[in-house]
Order: C-alpha cells, then structure tokens, then sequence
C-alpha cells in the first residue's frame, strides 16, 4: 500500500495545478533593515495568505509535503482557501501584539459578493506574537485551525508558533514561517480528497501509516492520554486585504465524501 500511496503522491505533485495569485512574488531572504509606519497603522489590519509552501509533513521522497502544496496554492489562487491574520492588540511601547489567525469564506453572491469574512465554525484563534521593527515572532505557543476545501473536518494546528517580516508600507507579511503539530488522535477522525472527483474519501490517520509517516512529536496538548502527532511546518507570503466583513460567521459547506 505504501508504494502505491507514494505513486499516487508523486502523480498528484506532478499535475496539481500551481496557481499563484497575480503579483505574487517569491519570498525574499534575509531582510532589508527598513523602517516600518508605525504601530497605529497595523491595528485592525487583516493579511491574507498568498502562498503556504509545506516543509512537514514530508512523506516519501518529499511527495505528500510538495502535493498538499500544491493543491493549496491551486485553492488559495481560487479562494476556496483563505487563511488571514488580523491584528487585534497592539502595544506600541512593549510591542507585544495578538493576532487572530483563522480560515475565512470569500463571498460570491448577494450584496456582501467580493467580501471576505471568516469562519465563526472553527472559530479564530488568538496568537501572540512581539514586533521588533518590522519583524513579529511568537512569544508563546497558540493554536490554529484551517479548514480547507476537500476536507471534513478542520485541521486542528496546536503548539503553533509563527513568525514573518512586514514590509515598509505593512501591506505584506514576507519570509513567513509556520510551524506547529497535528494530533494523532485527531487524525483518525479526519477525512479528504485529494481533487474534487475523486471517488470517496481518504482517512488522514491511515493515509499517513501507508505512506510511513509516524509520529514525530510526543509534546502536544491533545487531551486524553496521547501528546503524539505529526509536525506540520510551512512558510507562506500574504498580502493585507481590506475587504473583509465582520464579526466571524457561521458557514454552510457541502462537501461531501458520497
């Protein structure tokens, strides 16, 4: 079963559409030393993904990270994935600074069409992070939830930390990195496809045991008995958006794996 769960990863990292939002730049090295606007200007802003390159999990020869990848840039290009960060709480003496982070609809019908708004079910979560400059890094371990399309069930990120560059103008976040677990036992009650006419759905938890990816981490606040799961690791790009509604909402989602 291995090999061919590793085939047909190999297959999907092949074909998977590779969309990028237009403008998208590559993500830049080590940062220039620029000025940034001020703390002000940051307040209730909202950024959102461009690009989410996964690291972990890797998966035989690199083929489950360079896949979902690719099919996430293939979503966040369609807006059927949009992860945002938006700041909540700023000090600007301290820099200390909350961000919730969360999964959001973008709206295609009715008067709100062209808006983004984000999920109320999974609800944002709160990281907190320290600005120095332009540079924000967490200072304590958060949460995340994403919920992309093709999938019953949220991904449930914890132990997250994150850290990225604004620009001078705070209208990017560059050099962005990610990185957090995945339960275990959470996996077993996940479900996905990996493309929409795909027959049938496919079980994370034993999707990750044919492909020989075990366990990695033995840390996570999972609840129960078992603190084992997967690192889940990335760096991505976004862009400040500023058509996004509010407050949170709940959203109806059809996927289905009949």
């Amino acid at each position: 079963m291995r090999s061919l769960w590793a085939m047909v990863l190999l297959v999907a990292a092949c074909t998977s559409p590779q969309a990028m939002p237009d403008g998208q730049d590559e993500a830049k090295g080590e940062a220039e030393a620029v000025e940034c606007e001020g703390g002000t200007a940051l307040m209730g802003a909202y950024f959102r993904f461009d690009r989410f390159d996964v690291k972990q999990p890797r998966g035989p020869e690199d083929g489950l990270a360079s896949t979902l990848t690719n099919l996430w840039a293939a979503q966040i290009a369609a807006k059927d994935l949009n992860i945002l960060l938006h700041v909540t709480r700023l000090d600007e003496k301290t820099g200390e600074m909350e961000v919730e982070a969360g999964t959001a609809r973008y709206i295609t019908t009715g008067p709100s069409a062209g808006n983004y708004q984000m999920t109320a079910d999974p609800p944002p979560k709160v990281l907190s992070v320290r600005l120095e400059g332009c540079r924000f890094a967490s200072t304590t371990p958060g949460a995340l939830s994403v919920f992309p399309d093709l999938l019953t069930v949220p991904i449930s990120i914890l132990d997250t930390r994150i850290e990225g560059t604004f620009d001078a103008g705070l209208t990017r976040v560059e050099q962005g990195h990610m990185v957090g677990g995945i339960c275990h036992s959470m996996a077993k009650d996940q479900y996905f496809k990996l493309y929409k006419d795909m027959e049938g759905c496919i079980n994370f938890l034993a999707f990750m045991e044919d492909l020989g990816v075990m366990p990695d981490r033995n840390d996570l606040p999972c609840g129960g008995d078992d603190p084992t799961g997967y690192t889940f690791e990335g760096e991505f790009v976004a862009t400040r958006i500023t058509n996004v509604l509010e407050p949170p909402k709940v959203f109806q989602r059809d996927f289905s794996c009949n």
